[in-house]
């Protein structure tokens, strides 16, 4: 059994990453002996799981010469884990494409522009540091954050990284020593509402029992996911004579009016936000809903674990034919163009979802039938384990000829 140090938040971090890690540990547990290295003092693992903090680490009062898994998202909660990532290389799992957001949080908003000027150049050479002077200088566009990654530096010190789809993959390859793919795993909390009436469900949230087809958007509301055009589309839908509700569940952000856009589009009737819910009521609004709608542009790579959920449940949604999102089967998922203009084809595919619930059914029980024989967490946590030793195994042998190498020039 492998001693395995997994560097990631935990709950009740309000976090995708902090809960998808937190479902993976009580069956990683049985083929690793398993530590959590935190920042969070509040973090809460399973029964049985050691938790230490990184201050611990920081200090040398906890030595971490283990196997090293480091979870890198594109935020501040995962700082200290990029940073230990450079410091000591261990496998890391490249949950979102860029980390442009995570890098000048902890730079510019610190008024430390040195030390972004530094990371640009580490990733780009001299044209990143260019590009980072010319920010500084006041030119800049936000498209900068999605094709300035700044995740190479890491990559390359990497024993190994962990991708969860191919558009990431493609992207990292011709710089990274050994890349693994790994789908992002179904939440195992999926399956108790599986046979869960829906109108019960509806009474115990406080929604109509009728039978309107209820469409949602779960998370946190931003721009990226593109909500402005999910109700875009569905302000023609409506128009068209179609019926539905639209749920979106989840804090809103001060970047993004979800007010506005629900009055000029005429949807005050229709939308019913909830904000930041439980875990157990995260899934009863998925269980209610006949259609979720999970966009996202522009992308930062990222999988989506509301998009797991939601077809583990059987679920259909409607998605994005664009990054990752596109690499679901055609017979799972509901594949609108991006249209970056008047979303047109989206509302009539929404019409046509919408009216027919055969279509909806099929779709959705695709969609379930396809999850559970890729994307459960007993398949991640095999294809984390031969991941981990694989890319551990092949980093030592490397090290191991290029010593023995330099021993026959020295």
């Amino acid at each position: 059994m492998i001693k395995l140090d997994i560097w990631t938040p935990l709950p009740p971090r309000k976090s995708g990453i902090a809960q998808y890690n937190y479902e993976l540990l009580e069956e990683l547990a049985k083929f690793a002996k398993v530590r959590i290295v935190c920042e969070d003092v509040e973090a809460e693992a399973p029964s049985g799981i050691e938790t230490i903090h990184y201050g611990e680490v920081k200090t040398g009062t906890v030595v971490t010469d283990l196997f090293n898994l480091y979870h890198l998202g594109n935020n501040l909660d995962h700082e200290y884990v990029y940073k230990q990532a450079l410091k000591t290389p261990g496998v890391v799992v490249l949950h979102d494409m860029t980390l442009h957001h995570l890098i000048e949080a902890f730079t510019l908003g610190r008024s430390d522009p040195n030390s972004y000027i530094e990371t640009c150049r580490n990733n780009y050479g001299e044209p990143g540091e260019a590009l980072a002077r010319l920010r500084l200088a006041g030119v800049f566009h936000d498209a900068q954050r999605f094709k300035m990654t700044l995740n190479r530096d890491v990559c390359q010190k990497a024993v190994g990284v962990v991708v969860h789809n191919k558009y990431i993959l493609n992207r990292i390859k011709s710089y990274s020593r050994r890349t693994y793919l790994l789908e992002h795993h179904v939440a195992p909390a999926a399956s108790r509402y599986e046979s869960v009436r829906k109108a019960n469900l509806k009474k115990s949230l406080g929604l109509p029992g009728d039978k309107t087809p209820v469409v949602a958007s779960l998370g946190f509301v931003t721009a990226p996911k593109m909500i402005n055009k999910a109700l875009e589309a569905l302000a023609m839908v409506k128009r068209a004579g179609v019926a539905f509700r639209y749920l979106v569940v989840g804090e809103k952000n001060p970047g993004f009016d979800l007010d506005h856009y629900v009055g000029k589009y005429g949807l005050t009737d229709e939308v019913i936000h909830i904000d930041y819910c439980t875990d157990e009521d995260f899934f009863k609004y998925l269980a209610v809903s006949d259609l979720v709608i999970n966009l996202r542009y522009p992308s930062a790579g990222e999988s989506s674990g509301t998009l797991a959920r939601a077809l583990g449940m059987g679920v259909p949604a409607v998605v994005y034919n664009f990054g990752p999102f596109s690499e679901f089967p055609d017979d799972c998922v509901f594949k609108a163009p991006l249209e970056l203009g008047e979303p047109v084809e989206m509302s009539a595919l929404l019409h046509l979802v919408l009216s027919e619930k055969s279509i909806r059914e099929k779709f959705g029980e695709n969609a379930r039938k396809y999850v559970s024989e890729h994307c459960s967490v007993r398949r991640s946590v095999e294809r984390y384990i031969s991941s981990i030793v694989d890319a551990y195994g092949s980093y030592r042998q490397a090290h191991e000829r290029l010593r023995d190498w330099v021993g026959t020039k020295s």
